[in-house]
């Protein structure tokens, strides 16, 4: 079972299932994902790119896969996408200067030249941008981009300059 962490805590779902079992000696493997204390207590011993699993007392762990600003920013973006929508003109949440920025962050990484001048992003809820796409795709790429979308995946298309975005999370950006 895969609970978010508070459900996790003694007090929760564990003090749950040894009432249903009638057992306080049940055994539970508990799995906590991306702590910020556990990431930031690493981090102060210069560790937090060494570490991925950490191990604790009563069959506890913690996988730490990306660093805690990625969950924030995540958390951001679904804000402003589901509670700051309804402020705004449909067409006023765009992204593009958002990703183009993680763009920049990884080609500076990877010392690489790339132009995001006329990036475009687009999301589900964007108007078409078929008419663009259409322009410089065969049918068969169509059919492909289609596919894409229908399973929730990101995509990039270089021909045109545009990102497609099944969800805004850092994840898919």
């Amino acid at each position: 079972t895969i609970y978010g962490d508070l459900h996790l805590a003694k007090s929760h779902l564990l003090a749950h299932l040894e009432d249903l079992s009638g057992d306080s000696a049940i055994k539970v493997l508990r799995i906590f994902l991306n702590s910020e204390r556990l990431y930031f207590d690493l981090a102060k011993k210069n560790l937090e790119h060494d570490v991925e699993i950490l191990k604790s007392a009563h069959g506890r762990y913690c996988v730490l896969s990306s660093p805690p600003w990625v969950k924030w920013q995540s958390y951001l973006m679904f804000l402003e996408q589901n509670y700051d929508a309804e402020l705004l003109d449909e067409d006023d949440l765009d992204y593009t200067d958002q990703v183009a920025q993680f763009v920049r962050v990884m080609v500076s990484d990877l010392s690489l030249a790339v132009d995001c001048s006329d990036l475009e992003v687009y999301s589900p809820t964007s108007e078409s941008p078929w008419d663009k796409i259409n322009r410089v795709i065969s049918p068969s790429e169509g059919r492909i981009i289609r596919q894409l979308i229908v399973n929730d995946r990101s995509f990039y298309l270089p021909d045109v300059n545009m990102i497609f975005l099944s969800r805004y999370s850092i994840n898919h950006c």
